[in-house]
């Protein structure tokens, strides 16, 4: 007997939708119940399955270790969702499983009857995901091919079922794909770095439902879009902080030239302006987030004003540069 309990741990990770098990009944022609050799039978086939996804759940695992060793958390964080989804799918699996145990236990008792078991076709699963027509997405391919997954089928049926699910699970890697790509670029055209976190956000969830195989050139491929992933991410990052520095750079010039205008003055009168000025100028700027040659320039220009205010206003201009009411800005407001 398969250990299904075994099958919730953490470590059990497929991609979304495409491993579940495919739980085929054998059903005669004429429409009887299973006989305790065919349910006995359709037992082995899920552990023959079972072993299959042990060997998938190692490389599985390996491609999670090795985003877990960069520094980058996306491509673990997609992969983690892969086994939110997948604990879910296991537990209608288990469902389902229940149901032959009692239609074993009853086929020994010579009552194999179960009103609520529904029997599916091929033409039931085209119909399915014809219903998507053109609005077809990664995440409604998917959640129909989860749907396929729950379903039982005669034996008459489980090629073409089968044939037709791979079918799909690649139509799904291309989606995928596909949906990736837009929304990365989407993400570095963002005009705000809030909007490219969003795509990047949406991204992540995108990625956690590319189905993973054991084939060699499916990790591979896995492999690219989640460090492609982790990159786009990085990139946000640096663009966030590059439109920062140049937010901070125009606050810094307007600053030094109002001190230029006033420098020459000898008007105690146009020491105000001057801390007004700074103060307005570069209150918001956060100076522990600038680059090397900026942050230069804002002590710079901060050293320019408090030269042309008297010893007290320095004081003075300290004081409202860190008042604690003036919201700097960050990262996150570019």
């Amino acid at each position: 007997m398969v250990d299904w309990k075994r099958l919730k741990e953490p470590s059990f990770v497929v991609g979304a939708a495409c491993f579940a098990l495919l739980l085929v009944l054998l059903f005669s022609r004429d429409g009887t119940s299973p006989s305790s050799s065919q349910l006995v039978g359709f037992q082995q086939q899920v552990t023959d399955q079972h072993t299959e996804l042990a060997k998938r759940l190692q490389k599985v695992e390996a491609l999670l270790s090795d985003s877990q060793k960069t520094d980058n958390s996306s491509p673990a964080i997609a992969l983690h969702t892969s086994i939110d989804k997948t604990n879910t799918r296991l537990a209608d699996l288990e469902k389902t499983l229940q149901k032959v145990e009692t239609l074993l236990s009853d086929s020994s008792e010579g009552d194999s009857t179960d009103p609520e078991l529904e029997l599916h076709t091929t033409a039931d699963a085209v119909k399915l995901v014809s219903a998507l027509g053109g609005m077809q997405t990664a995440e409604k391919l998917a959640e129909c091919l989860g749907t396929v997954d729950g379903w039982i089928a005669g034996a008459d049926e489980q090629d073409a079922l089968q044939t037709f699910k791979v079918q799909q699970v690649d139509k799904l890697r291309a989606l995928v794909k596909k949906e990736l790509a837009d929304l990365h670029d989407n993400a570095l055209k963002a005009e705000t770095g809030s909007k490219a976190g969003d795509f990047h956000a949406k991204a992540s969830q995108i990625l956690a439902l590319y189905p993973i195989s054991n084939a060699q050139t499916v990790l591979d491929e896995a492999r690219q879009i989640s460090s492609r992933h982790a990159e786009i991410g990085v990139r946000i990052d640096v663009i966030r902080r590059q439109r920062y520095n140049a937010w901070a750079m125009t606050q810094i010039e307007e600053t030094i030239n109002t001190v230029n205008a006033t420098a020459n003055s000898f008007k105690t009168s146009d020491n105000p302006k001057t801390i007004e000025a700074t103060v307005k100028s570069l209150g918001e700027v956060d100076p522990n987030l600038l680059e090397p040659v900026v942050a230069q320039l804002y002590n710079y220009a901060v050293e320019q004003a408090k030269g042309n205010v008297s010893s007290a206003q320095q004081l003075e201009l300290g004081k409202r540069m860190i008042d604690p009411k003036i919201r700097r800005k960050g990262y996150g407001d570019f």
